[in-house]
């Protein structure tokens, strides 16, 4: 069973981006520790984006994204500041309510 893990990213501040797959990537080892097989595209992207440059646009994402999402059998919204207006994040949303694929919600934890 394959769970997508979205949250935000896209930020103009390069630290809100960092912070955000930091938590993030925290949330997929933690899933991932209880047996879950997670995708997490901000964990992906991010370590591939400080490597190589690459665009950082919605449209070259969702490019990327897009086989996962046919693919996922649910998803796990990490609810960080900004994950309701994330352009990404509604989408997934859509293709997962499109697909009627279950979406769970996480509070971000507490002291990370």
């Amino acid at each position: 069973m394959l769970t997508y893990l979205a949250t935000p990213y896209s930020h103009k501040d390069p630290r809100v981006r960092a912070e955000r797959y930091r938590l993030v990537t925290i949330h997929a080892a933690k899933l991932m520790a209880a047996g879950e097989v997670v995708f997490s595209p901000i964990t992906h992207g991010h370590a591939i984006v400080m490597l190589e440059e690459l665009p950082l646009s919605w449209e070259f994402w969702k490019a990327q994204c897009d086989p996962y999402l046919q693919k996922m059998d649910k998803m796990i919204v990490l609810m960080q500041d900004g994950w309701w207006e994330s352009v990404g994040v509604r989408y997934e949303l859509q293709v997962a309510f499109d697909r009627d694929i279950p979406v769970f919600y996480h509070p971000l934890p507490e002291g990370l």
